[in-house]
């Protein structure tokens, strides 16, 4: 049995530019996988603030990728248990904007743990149906979203801001291992508890630091504009380039 890595705090609070944000609560995942015939697990950590309580940092087990996952909007539903992998949808975002979606990934884990207060329906042993997208925005922004639903609740998607190594060696140190796979490993063994999620977010590109060479028309914030995405050079700029309304957070 595995448990949470990523040792955050319950109330935890962190300031981000004229946000307070709070750590509210966490789940723990189990996939069984038929084919490997072993488990695999993911924490998912709600963050509440910015006018909104459902950001979540997102931590993989197994491969280590760390996400930061904020609300993507679209106008028709997506439900994870009626897609099926390699499917081409077309969709519209919130903002109007046409949308090519591929389903990469379904599943269907459990609710190994659950702490805080978060999703009232996130509790031990609740199924839940997931879906991880690759979409492109209108004239070829591309967008990596996933689409969860609890039993209970409903389908939710979000929009997937990955930190890559190089940002987590920027953030941590060149001491900073990037451990992964055995039970009790932790991404953020060389941080103390009130660093960590600072830490993480600012990995993110979200501090000033980072985004310091963009000029004024071209800096967002994915947690305020859902027209922030993170482009390969790993900064955050609006999807046309220039601030804009749309879909929400």
């Amino acid at each position: 049995m595995s448990n949470f890595r990523a040792h955050l705090e319950m109330g935890q609070t962190f300031i981000l530019r004229r946000h307070a944000l709070r750590v509210v609560g966490a789940v723990l995942l189990r996939e069984y996988d038929e084919e490997d015939k072993r488990d695999y697990f993911w924490e998912e950590w709600q963050l509440a603030g910015a006018g909104s309580d459902d950001a979540w940092l997102e931590f993989d087990h197994y491969s280590g990728d760390v996400h930061l996952s904020i609300p993507a909007y679209f106008t028709e539903p997506i439900d994870p248990r009626h897609l099926r992998k390699d499917a081409r949808l077309r969709m519209t975002d919130a903002a109007g904007r046409p949308c090519q979606i591929w389903v990469r990934e379904v599943g269907r884990a459990q609710v190994s743990r659950a702490l805080g207060k978060c999703r009232a329906w996130a509790t031990t042993g609740k199924p839940v149906h997931y879906a991880d997208l690759d979409c492109t925005v209108g004239v070829g922004k591309e967008l990596q979203l996933s689409v969860e639903w609890y039993q209970g609740g409903e389908s939710r998607v979000y929009s997937q801001l990955k930190l890559s190594r190089a940002e987590l060696r920027a953030v941590f140190g060149q001491s900073f291992q990037f451990r992964v796979g055995p039970v009790g490993s932790n991404i953020f063994s060389n941080l103390g508890t009130g660093g960590k999620i600072v830490a993480t977010l600012a990995a993110l590109g979200i501090g000033t630091a980072v985004i310091a060479g963009l000029s004024n028309s071209d800096r967002c914030d994915p947690l305020e504009d859902d027209n922030c995405v993170q482009q390969q050079d790993g900064n955050y700029r609006y999807v046309y380039g220039g601030g804009g309304s749309g879909g929400g957070k």
